[in-house]
């Protein structure tokens, strides 16, 4: 089921229309099911975030304006231990009419404003997938805890010799033990 609709009749009535939807743990486990990323503990009905739209019909166009807040959750790319991340991404995005959009060559070149529009039909716009697709790309491509948020035997390991050996270009060995011999003639 649909969480985010915009009825279009009230938006051509009212020329501009605000709402605000809450995002639930629900919306967002079912909408995050098949990445890496969680929505947390909370009660499916619970909401974990909410989303402001502001939409106004620009000929047969529909501009969405809007910002989207919820708490995400992940494994840290240093520790493997749970982070949380703090979303609140503001985005616009034209949609038009489905029966507007045309077959498109075999080859095109998209300009960012060919990217940036999505198509709608009928009376309701579904939301749902803009505001997945922009929580997925508001998180950082490596999410990781502030520094000394890690697990410190984690932390310890990955710091030492041997972890740095393991992680070493195998053609570096000789360097490696060169090192080590140089070192304990001192």
């Amino acid at each position: 089921m649909s969480a985010f609709v915009l009825s279009l009749p009230e938006v051509e009535k009212e020329g501009t229309k605000r709402l605000t939807f809450p995002v639930t743990y629900g919306w967002l486990r079912e909408a995050l099911a098949d990445t890496d990323v969680t929505a947390g503990a909370g009660a499916d009905d619970a909401e974990a975030g909410r989303l402001e739209v502001q939409a106004s019909k620009t000929g047969s166009d529909l501009l969405v304006q809007a910002r989207v807040l919820a708490t995400l959750e992940a494994a840290c790319a240093r520790c493997l231990g749970p982070v949380t991340h703090a979303a609140d991404v503001h985005f616009t995005s034209l949609l038009s009419p489905l029966a507007a959009a045309t077959a498109l060559p075999e080859e095109l070149e998209l300009t960012p404003e060919d990217l940036d529009r999505e198509t709608f039909s009928g009376d309701d716009v579904v939301l749902d997938a803009i505001v997945r697709e922009q929580l997925l790309l508001d998180l950082p491509m490596r999410l990781v805890h502030e520094e000394g948020g890690c697990d410190p035997d984690v932390v310890g390991y990955l710091e030492s010799d041997a972890a740095k050996a393991a992680r070493m270009d195998p053609r570096l060995a000789p360097l490696l033990a060169l090192k080590d011999r140089l070192g304990k003639d001192e």
